[in-house]
């Protein structure tokens, strides 16, 4: 017989009071319950339950056996669930593709996520060049604008929105810009990068 089988019986037949009620809960022949507890007593050489046809009490033994086992029960199952969790937390790597100017948005939110999910490594390709998921590999991908690719499946995330800058000192000394082709006449930062600079690529392990 399965000695934590029969731990676990035994410490059954204690709480709930009787043979019937465990083979309720276990599913077995009350029969079946005294052969675990009697299985748990040819093992120690000794008596844990006084039974009769109306009541059943624990011996001196047999209430410091129980305690004892209540705690292996307790700490069979903590190890138990422990396993669980590890075996069914999310882990792996996440390989992921974001534009440049996004890229540097979803740091906090990647530095959260790996917070929460410690056995996940995420590997965050910027680069605004288009990609192939498949061949190249990538989970996910995430873009500013309509979706090109009607095969892929999206999701909108938030609203994005560019919004033209200046300093109250520059707008007195060169005007304000009534259209956006103004732009053209005034004094802009643009983002002007190489082929060879398209791609920066960030690993979280």
């Amino acid at each position: 017989m399965d000695r934590f089988t029969s731990m676990l019986v035994f410490v059954q037949a204690v709480e709930l009071g009787s043979f019937s009620a465990v083979a309720e809960e276990q599913q077995m022949s009350p029969q079946m319950v005294g052969k675990h507890v009697r299985h748990l007593e040819q093992r120690l050489g000794a008596k844990l339950l006084n039974k009769s046809t109306r009541q059943q009490s624990l011996t001196q033994l047999g209430q410091q056996y129980y305690q004892r086992c209540k705690t292996v029960l307790a700490e069979l199952k903590a190890a138990e669930d422990e396993a669980s969790r590890f075996l069914n937390a999310p882990r792996g790597l996440i390989k992921i593709a974001s534009s440049i100017t996004v890229g540097y948005i979803l740091t906090p939110v990647i530095a959260k996520f790996m917070h929460d999910y410690h056995e996940i490594d995420i590997e965050l390709v910027l680069t605004n060049r288009s990609v192939d998921l498949i061949n190249e590999g990538f989970d996910a991908v995430i873009r500013l604008g309509e979706i090109e690719n009607s095969r892929l499946i999206a999701r909108k995330l938030i609203s994005y929105k560019n919004i033209p800058c200046a300093s109250p000192l520059y707008l007195q000394q060169h005007g304000i810009p009534n259209h956006p082709l103004d732009l053209n006449n005034h004094q802009c930062l643009h983002s002007h990068l190489s082929e060879s600079k398209k791609n920066v690529a960030f690993s979280w392990q």
